[in-house]
């Protein structure tokens, strides 16, 4: 904890310099004679923050890892129907 003067009214000047990129929290809290405060917090973040680009499926499908993806789910889904044709077959034989 850092002391900052005044009764109404006060402040307190921190160097982000010496801060590393990142999420950082301040913590305040205010005490007299007679008691102490809860803490207050602030969280905020230096540095270059930016946002990923929203994710496209239309443009990912046509990159090699969205058509390796296709491709395998297409051929699992295959695979699948293929196994429920070939036990249907079976029952109705067995049946028969």
């Amino acid at each position: 904890w850092d002391v900052a003067d005044g009764t109404g009214s006060w402040s307190h000047e921190l160097d982000l310099l010496d801060l590393l990129d990142g999420p950082h929290t301040i913590r305040m809290r205010a005490s007299s004679s007679d008691s102490t405060s809860e803490a207050a917090m602030v969280n905020f973040t230096i540095g270059d923050v930016t946002t990923p680009e929203p994710f496209d499926l239309r443009e990912w499908v046509y990159t090699w890892e969205g058509i390796i993806v296709v491709m395998l789910l297409a051929g699992v889904i295959a695979v699948v129907v293929n196994v429920a044709i070939i036990r249907r077959r079976k029952r109705r034989e067995a049946q028969a």
